[in-house]
Formats: C-alpha cells, structure tokens, sequence
C-alpha cells in the first residue's frame, strides 16, 4: 500500500503484516534475493505488494516493475506460445508430406508402433526376407497385433490407477500386495520388450524407436531397486521409483493420431522454448542487477 515518508512507522508494521509469509526473501538485498523475487513478480502472484513496498524509495520504480512485467511475464509467454504454434504447424505440414520434422521421422510420428511394425512385415515378406523361425514369427504376431498393445495400455492404466488409490494411513498388509502386484505388472513389462527384440531380432534395432527406449528405462530402473531390494538387508525407499514408474501411463498418448501430433509438437519446440528460456534468464539477470542498485538498501520497506 502506498504512503508517504512521515508515517514510515505505520507503514513498516503494515508491510511485516504483508510479507509475514516468506518476506525475508522478497528484496533486493543481493543478486539471489533479487532473482527470487524477480521469478515471484514473473509468475504475477503478489507483485503489487512489492511494488507498494518500494514507493518511497528514490528511482523509477513504476518503470522497473511495469517494463519488468511486460518483458519477462507477458512478452516472453506470447513467444513461447508462438514456438509452440510454428512447431505444431510444422508438424502439420510434415503430416502433409511438406515440412520436416528434427527430432523423429515422420512414420513413427504419424503411425502407432503395431502400425509400422506391421509395414515393416509386409515389406519385409515382398523381399523374402521375412522371419521363418516359428517363435519369431509368433512374436511378430503379437507385436503386430493392436490387441496386444491395447491389453498393455490396458495393464498400464490399471497399474497408475492402483498406485493412485494409495491413501495416508493404508495399511501395511495392502501396501505389500500392491507392491507384489507392482512386480507382477513390471513381470509382464519385461516380457513385452523380449517380445519386442525377438521381433526385431536386435537389441540394437529396438532401440531404434524412442517409444521402446523409454519403456526399456522404466522396465530396467524398477527390475534394478526390486533386485537390491532383495539382495540388501536395508530398506530401500522406492516412493520415487513409484513416482518414475507412473510416467509409463504416458504411452497411452499414443494411442490417438492427433495425441500423438500434440507430443510431436511438445518435442519439437523443446528448442525453441529453451532459447526463450534463456533469453528471460538474460533479463531477470539485468533487472536483478539493477533492483539490487536501486533497492539494496531498503529492507525497512519489507518491515525488516
């Protein structure tokens, strides 16, 4: 709130009031504070207050926050949004055989993975070079197969949603059998990647696809804490594991062409949002040394 210089007292009391929550790091007393409190005006919660508390200092302060605002907070998100837009137009075109896409071929953004394994096959029996060993040739089945991937995408649902039923204060008995069902699930997981190299008939061709990279990482990372789990006499707590294991449900985004161009476009403006990333950094950097020039040296106006 705004006041004058003759009932600093009155206002110091009010400003504590104000920041009573956090306010030792909401200043400028040195470049750190600064950048904390620099992000906390970017994110628009509670920068009024800081502004308020500051009025009674010497310099442009209406300036520094306002021209802070529309650079770092409204000028920077409207170029995030543009990248996005621009990569989601491009992976429009490149759905339209026009653009091109860095990061993944347009085959694997445009089709489910049972989709082009299934076109590998069939090109793959027009050469005569198709699989003839029977378990080969049963696991193609499979991996070609859009019931098979509904019934993961089935088990990975179930699997998120089990975990989500979690509580404070469950029993241990319930916790047990849920991280039996967990290995279980993870079990199945493990024959699904076999499945999948017996498929390509190289490890080194399944990973080929970022789909089965992924899934391989999360398959692995839990198989490694459920095997030191059981070799070590310790406890090893595996909440963040649970959490990691989660992200799985993520696949299920692939079950739906126009899902998947959204992820496309996510994945290619990752580069072009880092840039505008770094560009706010530059100027919550400038305005971080200039807030600590001009306010550095009043920490009564934050009722310190």
């Amino acid at each position: 709130m705004p006041c004058t210089k003759n009932v600093v007292s009155t206002c110091v009391e009010e400003r504590q009031e104000t920041f009573e929550q956090g306010f030792d790091f909401v200043c400028f007393d040195n470049f750190w504070l600064s950048m904390i409190t620099l992000f906390q005006i970017c994110t628009l919660e509670g920068w009024s207050p800081i502004m308020y508390a500051l009025t009674d200092c010497d310099g442009p302060i209406q300036i520094f926050f306002i021209s802070f605002l529309l650079i770092c907070s409204f000028l920077m998100l409207n170029l995030v949004v543009g990248v996005i837009c621009d990569a989601y137009a491009n992976v429009l075109a490149e759905a339209e055989g026009e653009g091109e896409i860095e990061h993944q071929s347009a085959e694997e953004a445009d089709q489910s993975y049972s989709d082009m394994r299934s076109k590998a096959h069939a090109k793959e029996a027009e050469a005569g070079t198709g699989a003839t060993f029977c378990l080969r040739v049963g696991c193609q089945a499979l991996v070609r197969s859009s019931a098979f991937e509904m019934f993961i995408m089935a088990l990975i649902l179930i699997n998120t949603v089990m975990w989500a039923g979690v509580y404070h204060g469950i029993d241990d008995k319930l916790v047990e059998w849920l991280d039996l069902a967990d290995i279980c699930f993870t079990m199945v997981y493990v024959v699904e990647i076999l499945i999948k190299i017996i498929d390509l008939g190289n490890p080194c061709k399944y990973l080929d696809y970022s789909s089965n990279v992924f899934d391989c990482c999360i398959t692995l990372a839990s198989l490694f804490f459920f095997v030191l789990s059981v070799v070590t006499t310790t406890n090893v707590d595996v909440t963040m594991l649970r959490a990691l294991r989660l992200t799985r449900a993520l696949r299920v985004l692939n079950m739906s062409k126009g899902l998947r161009e959204i992820v496309q476009t996510v994945s290619s403006s990752l580069s072009g949002t880092v840039n505008v990333m770094f560009c706010t950094i530059f100027f919550m950097v400038v305005y971080a040394v200039m807030g600590v020039q001009l306010f550095h040296k009043t920490a009564e106006a934050f009722g310190r």
